[in-house]
C-alpha cells in the first residue's frame, strides 16, 4: 500500500462504488519471482459418462401379458363361456329368500323355561327318592311327618298340646283320634287329614289338593298360596265360630251341614274375585277402600 498509494487510499466518488477499495485488486500483478517455479498445469477433464442402459418400459412385460390375454379372448369368440361352471338357482344368493327385521327369541325362551322346569322336577323327584320318610313325635309336643308317599298313618292318642307338622308329602292320609293344638301342612300334594277337634288353628301353605275334615271345633284356618283346598266342618254349631283367611289361593271350598238335614253337606266356594271402591269415611275426613266379593 505504501508503494502504490503513497498519498493514501483514494475513496470512490460515486455512490455505487465501494467505500473501501480492495488493495489486492487495485495492485498490478507482480512479476513472477526468479526463485519460484511456475504453477502446474490444470488437471485433465473427467472422462465422459458412459451411457446407462435403457430402462425397460413400465408396462413392458405386463403390457405383453394383457395383449396376449385379450388376443385369446377375441380368438375364442362366443365359445369363451363353455368352460364356466353352471350355478344352480338354489346356490344363487340373490334368489334366496332372506327375511329381515327383528329376530324373535320367544321360542328359545319357552324352550329354556321348559328345560328348567324339567330339571327342577327331576331334582325334586331325586330329592324325594333319597329322603327317608319321617313319622315321629319330637320333644313330646310336635308330630313331624315328612316325605310320605302313598301312605296312610294314624295318631291314636294325641295330647291337646300336640302340634302336627306335615311337609313334602304326596298322597298321604292321616287319621287323628283326638283333640290337638294345631295342624300345619307345607309343600305337599294330595294330603287328606281327618281331625276330631282343633284348639288353635290349621295352616296350609304352598299345597295342592288338600282335604281337611274337622268333626267339632275349628277356631281359624289360614290358607296361603294353595290351590284346590276343601274344608269339611261337620259340626253346625261350632262351624259358625270358624274364621277363614285366604291369600293367593284358588278353588277353596268349605263344606257345611245342611240346615234341614245335618247329615248332608253343602259346598260353599270362597270368592276369588273382589271389587274395591274408594269412598269417604263416615267420621272425619279422608278416604278409605271398601272391598266386597264379586257376585258371579
Amino acid at each position: 500500500v505504501k508503494d502504490n498509494h503513497a498519498a493514501g487510499v483514494a475513496w470512490g466518488s460515486k455512490p455505487s462504488s465501494p467505500t473501501h477499495a480492495d488493495p489486492m485488486a487495485m495492485a498490478p500483478p507482480k512479476p513472477p519471482g526468479k526463485g519460484l517455479p511456475p504453477p502446474p498445469p490444470p488437471p485433465p477433464p473427467p472422462p465422459p459418462p458412459t451411457s446407462a442402459p435403457a430402462a425397460s418400459s413400465p408396462g413392458g412385460a405386463s403390457g405383453d401379458g394383457a395383449s396376449a390375454l385379450f388376443a385369446e379372448i377375441r380368438a375364442k369368440g362366443d365359445n369363451i363361456t363353455k368352460g364356466l361352471r353352471h350355478v344352480e338357482d338354489k346356490d344363487k344368493v340373490y334368489k334366496q329368500k332372506r327375511e329381515g327385521g327383528p329376530v324373535s327369541f320367544d321360542a328359545l325362551e319357552e324352550k329354556k323355561q321348559e328345560l328348567e322346569r324339567k330339571r327342577r322336577e327331576e331334582a325334586a323327584a331325586k330329592q324325594k327318592a333319597k329322603a327317608a320318610p319321617v313319622f315321629e313325635l319330637q320333644g313330646f309336643k310336635k308330630w313331624h311327618i315328612a316325605n310320605q308317599v302313598d301312605a296312610e298313618l294314624t295318631i291314636a292318642e294325641p295330647a291337646m298340646h300336640h302340634t302336627i307338622f306335615i311337609t313334602a308329602c304326596d298322597k298321604l292320609v292321616l287319621h287323628v283320634k283326638g283333640k290337638i293344638n294345631s295342624l300345619t301342612v307345607v309343600n305337599s300334594t294330595g294330603v287328606a287329614v281327618q281331625l276330631e277337634s282343633v284348639v288353635s288353628s290349621i295352616e296350609v301353605t304352598k299345597c295342592k289338593k288338600i282335604d281337611v275334615g274337622v268333626k267339632r271345633a275349628l277356631p281359624s284356618a289360614m290358607l296361603d298360596d294353595s290351590h284346590s283346598v276343601n274344608l269339611y266342618l261337620t259340626d253346625a254349631e261350632a262351624s259358625r265360630e270358624s274364621k277363614l283367611v285366604t291369600c293367593m289361593c284358588s278353588t277353596v271350598n268349605v263344606n257345611l251341614p245342611n240346615a234341614k238335614d245335618e247329615s248332608e253337606l253343602i259346598e260353599v266356594p270362597l270368592p276369588e274375585q273382589f271389587v274395591t271402591k274408594i269412598s269417604r269415611r263416615e267420621k272425619g275426613t279422608g278416604w278409605c277402600a271398601v272391598t266386597t266379593p264379586a257376585q258371579v
